[in-house]
């Protein structure tokens, strides 16, 4: 839920960090923080299911 609302804001004021930083009434380097964690599950999520699609595929 908190990344969508941080990804919502980045949309919305054009990836300015310190203003979504500002209207979230957070610190910059803790939004930069968020931003990364959220980048690692998102390509944690994509790497398993590309990894599930070729396990799929190769028992087809």
């Amino acid at each position: 839920m908190e990344a969508d609302v941080i990804e919502y804001a980045m949309r919305r004021y054009g990836g300015n960090v310190a203003e979504v930083a500002r209207r979230l009434q957070i610190g910059r380097s803790t939004l930069r923080r968020r931003l990364e964690r959220y980048e690692d599950v998102k390509r944690r999520s994509v790497s398993s299911d590309l990894s599930a699609d070729a396990l799929f595929r190769s028992a087809a």
